[in-house]
């Protein structure tokens, strides 16, 4: 059973946006609306049982990739479209005839708590329509609602906000703020938060970082999607803040995916707030990641500004990295500032496709992004059950790095099944490994 599938009848986010991909969607034979952004066109809907997917093309299919690759998802090619069945609700990225411009299908469960309309704590955004918002500022208890088919333009603020959620499966779009310039701002940006959730919606046209935790604490994020187009698109920077989870979330950057940071706020605010706080406790799982910056951007990253004592207890855990693009790294800590950077786990992780960077370890000084002179160190961080598709354009020219420096170390890296291929990882010459000043390092 389909639910809640409406849409807007006309929209498009960009003038630069193709008129018409040549593409229709139907699911279980009743046609969905495709959205369409900068940088892909997308699908969402929700959903109970299975999902009978077919895409029709206005032109001869040839190659078909249903990424992530582990679903395992199984289709019937015919000339002009392709069908294929989902079980249950995932996020799923189409791409036809190695198309730069792919389809996003978001399938998803039905929302649970879905809150009243009438309810003075809560703002709610009906489908169907587009609503100009400019900046939206949450207060402690305040729910916001943005229900499928609905659009809101603008941005998202809280600060020393309690128990606040924002949900729903509706689209917010930052096409109308500056795309440059001094006056470019983050899009959602959640600081001195507790006790936050967000859940469902879809962030499209970030004019810079795409949501943005800055010394918040009990954060949940799930089944969260972005599709950001600009340099700079971070997908979810987790500055200075504490005991965050990011569950189920499909992330599509020009940047890094997931940042870890800790850094003085870069929007004019309150000058004695600061994200430049420990970083403890948070978990990122269960998701798919795409780095598409051509010029840099790593996939999951800790750093580079890390002006804090202590950033330890990170997880990432079953995620598959569709593509890291450019010189990014898909797993890759850069330690420029004072903090120490320990306990750090990357376990069941599948990379489809990586092109400079498979592993980038490193005490750094960057004298744009760092300021502490006494920089801090790395120890600790364990690597179980990784697969990476090496493949023809990169083989042998793919290197991973390892380096602290004399006073600033880099100690105790476990790389336990590690497969490159079929071929499991049992030395520094089968990762490509370049090290200094790096010690204990193991392969099991």
């Amino acid at each position: 059973m389909l639910m809640n599938s409406s849409g807007i009848s006309a929209y498009n986010y960009s003038e630069n946006c193709p008129a018409a991909t040549g593409l229709r969607l139907f699911v279980n034979g009743k046609r969905e609306f495709l959205f369409h952004a900068t940088v892909a066109c997308f699908a969402s809907f929700s959903m109970e049982g299975r999902a009978e997917i077919a895409i029709e093309t206005d032109f001869p299919v040839e190659r078909v990739h249903i990424r992530p690759l582990s679903f395992g998802i199984e289709y019937q090619q015919h000339e002009r479209s392709i069908s294929f069945v989902i079980a249950e609700p995932m996020n799923v990225f189409v791409e036809i005839n190695d198309q730069k411009y792919p389809l996003f299908i978001f399938a998803n469960p039905p929302m649970k708590d879905v809150p009243s309309e009438n309810d003075p704590d809560v703002i709610y955004f009906k489908a169907g329509v587009i609503h100009e918002v400019g900046t939206l500022r949450l207060k402690s208890n305040q729910t916001l609602y943005i229900e499928g088919g609905a659009v809101v333009r603008g941005v998202i603020r809280a600060t020393d906000a309690e128990n606040i959620r924002i949900c729903g499966y509706g689209v917010l779009d930052g096409s109308l703020e500056p795309a440059d310039g001094p006056d470019r701002r983050h899009f959602v940006v959640l600081e001195g938060c507790r006790n936050v959730t967000m859940e469902g919606i879809i962030l499209i046209e970030t004019p810079h970082w795409m949501i943005v935790l800055g010394d918040c604490e009990n954060v949940e994020i799930r089944n969260i999607k972005e599709i950001g187009h600009c340099v700079s698109s971070d997908g979810i920077d987790i500055v200075g803040s504490r005991k965050v989870l990011v569950e189920g979330v499909f992330l599509r950057n020009n940047d890094d995916c997931i940042a870890v940071k800790a850094l003085n706020n870069s929007e004019p605010r309150n000058a004695k707030r600061t994200w430049a706080n420990d970083v403890q406790d948070v978990i990122i799982r269960n998701s798919v990641m795409y780095s598409a910056e051509e010029n840099g951007g790593n996939c999951l990253e800790i750093g580079f500004e890390l002006r804090t004592g202590l950033v330890e207890n990170i997880v990432f855990e079953n995620i598959d990295v569709i593509a890291v693009h450019g010189f990014g790294s898909v797993f890759s800590i850069h330690n420029g500032d004072r903090a120490l950077v320990r306990n750090v786990r990357y376990e069941n992780i599948r990379i489809e496709h990586f092109y400079d960077k498979l592993i980038d370890i490193r005490v750094v000084d960057s004298p744009k992004w760092n300021e502490d002179k006494v920089k801090g160190a790395i120890r600790d961080i364990h690597f179980k059950n990784i697969q990476a598709i090496e493949q023809p354009f990169n083989s042998g020219y793919t290197c991973s790095l390892i380096g602290g420096i004399a006073s600033s170390t880099v100690d105790h890296i476990l790389i336990e099944d590690f497969y490159l291929n079929d071929k499991k990882i049992n030395n520094e010459d089968d990762l490509w490994l370049h090290t200094k000043h790096a010690n204990h390092i193991r392969f099991k």
